[in-house]
């Protein structure tokens, strides 16, 4: 007989399944049932509720049938016998059940940097292309290899190689997680595409003095991208990790791929009109010059940039004593120090021809050269629709500049 309150089976409403299940899963695996609506009568004790219309039942079992059988209109998944009283269930009110073997995945993290340490053959060089660092890459791998059990490298030599279980494992996961991230860039290049805003880091003089007054000329080219620029003169903020585009003052020897010479280092001394007036100044300075007139230094604990001291020794000149002075953090202090005619400054071709257009600044001789220093453009997604004709644009302009 129906339980209480049940339609008895006459209606068309209601079946009940006795039989257990042979079952497929290990133990302690956890099966789900789903329904279209919840159970008409509370589930036997081998069913836990979960949610809305998800049972649970967490039965071991031994074997694995070819097709898991049907009881009563509902799919008995793997691993779950029915229990011994009648089970009353909706006729044909049931989804097939899904059954969610719970096994842990490894976290992408850890399997990105096995993947990524098997194809280069170092930890450190993983952490390169990773963007992280090699004791983060030496961390989620040993993580790794305690999840699986195994060990993935063999550490007993100075080079680092994956044992036989690691070989396998990489020739696994190396293809899938390629597509993972093809699909990713692709879908961010999308987005992106379709958003079209581009984030650009620059070092505060490129940003300030080159970029800035071309920026309504930027936007005219690109009427549908919106702009976002930020001065950084340090590599390594945290905002840099996510701009489209960066630009910053380097080696310009052999860049990496992705990466594009703009413009190489050319500096010469600038000062205001009224200062080189003042001074007596002509067209060039000389040793005197340099040991009267007020010079203008930036901050010398960065050697990318020349100071008064280099620049002297690559012109030809005695450098000038020592004496009181005020240090500038950043290049456009330095030059509107000078335009306010405060003293002489080192000016870098591409980024004072405005001024000097301007006639706010004067440029004097001699200029110093060194081709293997300059800026650089790099971009995060180079083949990016929306990207690629934006280098474009500043590999045009610069080289006009």
């Amino acid at each position: 007989m129906p339980e209480a309150g049940v339609p008895p089976a006459s209606e068309g409403l209601i079946e009940s399944a006795q039989r257990p299940a042979e079952a497929a899963a290990q133990p302690g695996d956890r099966v789900t049932l789903e329904s279209l609506e919840p159970f008409p009568v509370a589930p036997p004790e081998v069913l836990h509720p979960a949610q809305g219309n998800r049972f649970h039942a967490d039965l071991p079992a031994p074997a694995r049938p070819s097709t898991p059988p049907r009881h009563g209109g509902l799919r008995i998944a793997a691993g779950l016998r029915v229990s011994p009283q009648p089970l009353y269930i909706r006729s044909g009110r049931f989804r097939p059940c899904s059954f969610l073997m719970e096994t842990a995945v490894p976290s992408l993290k850890s399997l990105a940097a096995f993947e990524a340490t098997a194809r280069l053959g170092s930890m450190t060089a993983a952490a390169a292309e990773l963007g992280s660092t090699q004791p983060a890459v030496s961390q989620r791998i040993r993580a790794l290899e305690e999840e699986l059990g195994l060990p993935l490298f063999d550490r007993s030599s100075r080079h680092l190689r994956p044992t036989r279980d690691g070989e396998a494992f990489y020739e696994e996961i190396a293809g899938p997680l390629q597509r993972i991230a093809g699909a990713s860039r692709r879908l961010q290049s999308r987005a992106r595409a379709r958003h079209r805003e581009l984030v650009i880091v620059a070092h505060f003089g490129f940003a300030h003095r080159w970029l800035l007054p071309r920026l309504p000329r930027l936007e005219s080219a690109f009427p549908g991208t919106r702009f976002e620029v930020f001065p950084a003169d340090r590599d390594d903020l945290p905002g840099a990790a996510r701009a489209d585009l960066a630009i910053r003052f380097g080696r310009l020897l052999s860049p990496p791929a992705g990466e594009w010479p703009l413009f190489h280092e050319t500096v010469c001394p600038v000062c205001s009109p009224a200062a080189a007036a003042r001074h007596g100044l002509g067209t060039a300075v000389d040793a005197d010059t340099l040991a009267r007139v007020p010079l203008l230094h930036m901050d010398e604990h960065d050697p990318r940039w020349l100071n008064w001291h280099q620049w002297c020794e690559l012109a030809g000149f005695q450098p000038p004593p020592r004496s009181s002075r005020f240090n500038y953090n950043n290049y456009p202090l330095v030059l509107n120090a000078a335009a306010e005619g405060k003293g002489l400054a080192l000016g870098w071709a591409g980024l004072v021809e405005s001024m000097i257009e301007e006639g706010t600044l004067f440029r004097l001789g001699p200029a110093v050269d060194r081709p293997d220093r300059g800026y650089l453009l790099s971009a995060r997604h180079p083949d990016s629709a929306t990207v690629a004709p934006v280098v474009d644009w500043f590999l045009r302009n610069t080289a006009a500049s």
